[in-house]
């Protein structure tokens, strides 16, 4: 199989794995423990199953200890089991398993994603970096998803200014990144936007598909997200409908 396609069984077995864990402990339904038990066993099974198809790559993962030969590495893969704890823990279905490939170039272009995979187990979908498709012009108000429990502190003028130029805006709040990037490939949401601050994990197979889908993916500053480094925080990020991107960095200045 190549890197895709373990990134795809990997990302679905996981998914499964979740909503068994969540189907078994019932009565730990919204408390900490559920999401624990929860990321435990998908980070177990992911790492494992990592290890025996690409044994020679670095794993940088939300649950595991960080091993910093990574920044050394040609390969390294960016996972987060599970992405969106509040939500599942909540028995509700915006959580997601991240799995991206990170590639280090040895010439004038950046290092780069070359894989991502997100899936929503819940729904049984999976978006992909083996995918793609060409965005159609925005055809109603722009749709913005927030986060449920952290809207980003720039939230206003960016609603303002999509108000302004394209004469309304509709708000969908909403747990997982992954989540989050799957309305807009859906064709459900146009713009996320985020600059509280989350970590390599967070974003990066989410980045990795938003961006084959067509999306424009930067940070607010309209620079690449640079990922597999030492301080693996993310402080912001700006994934949009490319018809909207000038409209947001402006508001975003």
């Amino acid at each position: 199989m190549n890197d895709l396609e373990i990134a795809i069984e990997i990302a679905q077995a996981a998914g499964k794995l979740l909503m068994q864990v969540r189907a078994e402990n019932q009565d730990l339904i919204n408390t900490r423990e559920i999401g624990d038990l929860a990321d435990q066993a998908a980070e177990q099974l992911i790492s494992t199953q990592l290890k025996i198809h690409r044994p020679q790559d670095s794993i940088l993962s939300e649950e595991a200890i960080d091993d910093l030969n990574r920044l050394s590495a040609e390969r390294v893969w960016i996972v987060d089991p599970l992405d969106g704890t509040r939500e599942y823990s909540s028995n509700r279905e915006d959580f997601a398993v991240h799995i991206a490939l990170w590639e280090k170039t040895f010439d004038q272009a950046p290092s780069q994603l070359s894989v991502g995979v997100v899936a929503l187990p819940a729904t049984g979908q999976v978006f992909h970096t083996g995918e793609t498709f060409d965005l159609e012009k925005l055809k109603s108000f722009p749709k913005v998803v927030i986060s449920r429990t952290r809207p980003p502190e720039t939230m206003s003028p960016i609603l303002d200014a999509l108000k302004n130029t394209f004469g309304g805006v509709e708000t969908l709040p909403l747990g997982s990144v992954g989540a989050k990037v799957a309305q807009l490939i859906m064709g459900k949401a146009d713009v996320y936007v985020h600059t509280t601050g989350f970590f390599e994990w967070d974003v990066a197979a989410p980045l990795a598909v938003a961006a084959k889908y067509g999306f424009h993916v930067s940070d607010i500053s309209n620079l690449p997200i640079e990922l597999n480094k030492e301080n693996t925080r993310v402080e912001n990020v700006l994934i949009c409908h490319p018809d909207l991107t000038e409209t947001l960095l402006a508001a975003l200045k």
